[in-house]
């Protein structure tokens, strides 16, 4: 019997070794399974403590009988001083009748009893020196006597535990680490390409000053190109507009708008950016749509997309079609649907749609488009971009309603 459990443990600690090894952030409760098979326990739970809130908590307790793994239960302080105060005290703290135990009868009435735990073996976990939490082996029905062989197992279980928190605590550093070099980067970059916006739209302005003497000009003789000059004076004029928001990037204050009317206003300088490439279709039921969104986001927000979907028609070498749709919704929040039958964009570009810098055509700055995404999220927006299954694109934002 003695060399039957022997070999036990034996090829317990081997399948803990190899969890550790491939997988060892795999979480603790193949390890619970493994020590509660092993020591022939009902219950095996995983607990660390939570010291600013004199708090021991479970993270993940297996149990035997019905194959689950549960966790979340909570041990405060002062329901059992005495067996905190043990835990910090002994490498293993062994109760074999635990309701009578001078350093676990704390437990009996709110834990021992309901459960039907009669014995307990609990090894401490260290990390640097300190206790850091226990590993709990839970024996039900009638009192067991702990061997020699089951302690040293127990410690074991804590060691690797130790171990596995160590490594799953070091994965996390390491994640907001890069986390943190990919934003240093990315802001890095933005400071680069604001730089570059305030003055291209600097030099901008210098040129539309001197077309907008020359369309005054123009419209005073009653030449026939002033209407165009002056709406395409119009247009380069918003552009440039964008570009300072840009490079600005104001912490913008939530404000409000009718959406339907901004489309409205929008409308004759969307169809002017399409002419000769598209026909834009407007499909606006409500009369009003207010929403929690400032006028100038929803403009920057149409005008990138109308532009982008206008290049992707372009690329087709026939007249397309760009729809703008507004959908009110139940949930309490607006939907802002533009489409067009263009190329679409391939499934790997979906992916980084909105990430700075990333363009799906050459020549593109990869600017609009995260603009607008970092636009939208100051208003507790989001926009969502997807293709067409017959081709095209779909891009959906989705804007929290106001009343009127």
């Amino acid at each position: 019997m003695v060399e039957q459990k022997r070999a036990a443990f034996e090829t317990a600690r081997l399948q803990l070794a190899k969890l550790q090894a491939e997988q060892p952030d795999a979480g603790f409760a193949t390890a619970m399974r493994i020590a509660a098979s092993a020591l022939g326990v009902e219950r095996v739970g995983v607990w660390f403590f939570d010291f600013p809130n004199d708090r021991l908590v479970c993270r993940s307790l297996f149990q035997r009988s019905t194959n689950t793994v549960v966790g979340g239960d909570v041990l405060q302080h002062a329901a059992a001083p005495m067996y905190w105060r043990s835990l910090r005290d002994t490498r293993a703290l062994v109760a074999d009748d635990a309701r009578n135990d001078p350093r676990t009868r704390e437990l009996t009435e709110s834990y021992l009893v309901p459960l039907g735990v009669a014995s307990l073996l609990d090894a401490p976990i260290f990390r640097g020196g300190e206790v850091v939490g226990v590993v709990c082996h839970e024996h039900v029905g009638d009192v067991r006597k702990w061997s020699q062989p089951d302690i040293d197992f127990a410690a074991t279980v804590a060691d690797l535990v130790a171990s596995m928190a160590e490594h799953t605590e070091r994965l996390a550093v390491e994640k907001e680490l890069r986390t943190r070099l990919v934003a240093a980067r990315e802001s890095e970059r933005l400071d680069v390409v604001t730089r570059m916006a305030a003055a291209v739209a600097h030099d901008f302005r210098n040129v539309f000053t001197a077309l907008g003497l020359i369309a005054q000009k123009l419209e005073a003789s009653q030449h026939e190109m002033a209407p165009m000059l002056k709406s395409s004076l119009g247009l380069g004029q918003f552009l440039t507009s964008q570009l300072d928001l840009f490079a600005q990037r104001p912490n913008m204050e939530a404000s409000r708008c009718d959406l339907v009317a901004v489309i409205g206003r929008l409308r004759p300088m969307l169809e002017l950016m399409v002419r000769g490439t598209a026909q834009l279709q407007l499909v606006v039921a409500p009369a009003t749509a207010w929403i929690a969104v400032s006028p100038g986001a929803i403009e920057q927000a149409l005008l990138n997309l109308v532009l982008n979907a206008r290049e992707a028609i372009s690329a087709i070498g026939a007249i397309g079609e760009i729809s703008i749709a507004v959908e009110p919704q139940a949930t309490g929040e607006v939907w802002l649907r533009v489409r067009d039958n263009g190329r679409g964009i391939p499934p790997a570009a979906l992916l980084r749609i909105f990430e700075l810098g990333y363009s799906t055509r050459e020549g593109g700055t990869g600017i609009g488009l995260s603009t607008v995404r970092d636009t939208l999220a100051i208003f507790n927006s989001t926009i969502s971009a997807s293709s067409l299954p017959n081709g095209g694109a779909e891009f959906l934002l989705s804007l929290p309603t106001s009343g009127p």
